[in-house]
C-alpha cells in the first residue's frame, strides 16, 4: 500500500493544496517509493488477512511471516501435496502461539518438511494516513474538510468522512491521543475510541521516510541531481547522490527504515 498521501507530502513541504501541477507525477512517485520500501523492509505494511504457504525446514518450529506484527492466527494447516484443495490437516489452536511482539509464529512440534499454510491477520495499519474515530461530548457538527486539532497532542488533521459521532481523519502531523479534547472546525469533542489508527501515527518514521524519499525523487526526476561544470559544460553526478545501494535510498531515509526491517523472514514463501 502507499505509505503516505499526496496531501501529507504537500503539507510537509509547504505546497498549496490548490497547486495541482505535479499531483499525478508525485502520486506515481509515492507509489513507487512505497513499493521499494516494503521490499527493502521484507514485510507487508497493510493490516489485513494474509495467507502464506511456507515450505518448512526439517523440524522447523518458529516461523517469521511477512505481515508483521501478527495480530491473530485464523488457521494453520498442512498438506503433503502442497495444493490445499480441501484435504489438508488443520492444526489445533493448542499447538501454536504467536510471540508477544507478534513477530513470530511458534508451533510446539516440528512439521518435518510438510508444506504449511498460515492464515492470519497482520500488518501495521489499515490505511497510510486516515484513522477512524468515535467521538464523545460532541458539541457542534463536524463537516468534511474541517481541520482537526488535538489540544493535548497538538496533532493536526482534516476530516474526510463524518457520520454522527464517527469520523475519518487524515493525519497531517503528530499523534492524536485517546480521550484528548479536540477542536474540529467550529465543533468540539473528545476522542473516545480509536477504531483504527493510520500508519502515520502507528509508525510515523515509515511515513516520513516515504515522504523524504518521494520529495527527493520528484525534485530530481529530470536532472538526477547532476552538477554542471563551467569548464567543459558537462553534467556529472553529484557526490551526494552516489548512494551506492541497490535500493537507492537517501542515507537519512535508510536510518529511519532500519528499525522496521524484517531480517529473519522465511525465504521459502509462496502466495
Amino acid at each position: 500500500m502507499m505509505l503516505t498521501s499526496l496531501n501529507r507530502l504537500k503539507q510537509l513541504y509547504g505546497i498549496k493544496p490548490e497547486n495541482e501541477d505535479k499531483d499525478v507525477e508525485m502520486s506515481r512517485v509515492i507509489q513507487t517509493v512505497s513499493r521499494r520500501i516494503e521490499s527493502y523492509l521484507h514485510r507487508n505494511i497493510k493490516k489485513q488477512t494474509y495467507t502464506q504457504l511456507i515450505n518448512p525446514h526439517e523440524d522447523q518450529m518458529v516461523f517469521r511471516p511477512l505481515g508483521l506484527p501478527v495480530t491473530s492466527i485464523t488457521e494453520i494447516s498442512t498438506d503433503d501435496t502442497g495444493l490445499f484443495t480441501g484435504d489438508e490437516s488443520v492444526l489445533s489452536s493448542d499447538n501454536y502461539i504467536k510471540s508477544m511482539d507478534g513477530r513470530d509464529i511458534i508451533i510446539n512440534a516440528g512439521l518435518g518438511v510438510t508444506p504449511t499454510r498460515f492464515i492470519y491477520i497482520g500488518g501495521l495499519a489499515e490505511d497510510p494516513t486516515i484513522s477512524t474515530w468515535v467521538l464523545g461530548s460532541l458539541s457542534g457538527t463536524p463537516e468534511v474538510g474541517d481541520t482537526v486539532f488535538g489540544e493535548t497532542s497538538l496533532a493536526k488533521g482534516i476530516v474526510t468522512y463524518t457520520s454522527g459521532t464517527t469520523l475519518k481523519v487524515e493525519n497531517f502531523y503528530g499523534e492524536f491521543i485517546l480521550n484528548e479534547p479536540l477542536i474540529i472546525g467550529n465543533a468540539t469533542a473528545t476522542l473516545t475510541t480509536l477504531t483504527s489508527v493510520c500508519l502515520a501515527e502507528v509508525a510515523p518514521d515509515l511515513a516520513l521516510a516515504c515522504e523524504i524519499q518521494s520529495n527527493y525523487i520528484a525534485k530530481h526526476l529530470s536532472d538526477f541531481e547532476n552538477s554542471t561544470t563551467e569548464r567543459d559544460i558537462t553534467s556529472r553526478k553529484s557526490p551526494n547522490a552516489d548512494l551506492q545501494s541497490v535500493y537507492i535510498f537517501l542515507p537519512e531515509v535508510k536510518d529511519l527504515l532500519e528499525p522496521y526491517r524484517n531480517k529473519k523472514v522465511d525465504t521459502e514463501i509462496r502466495y
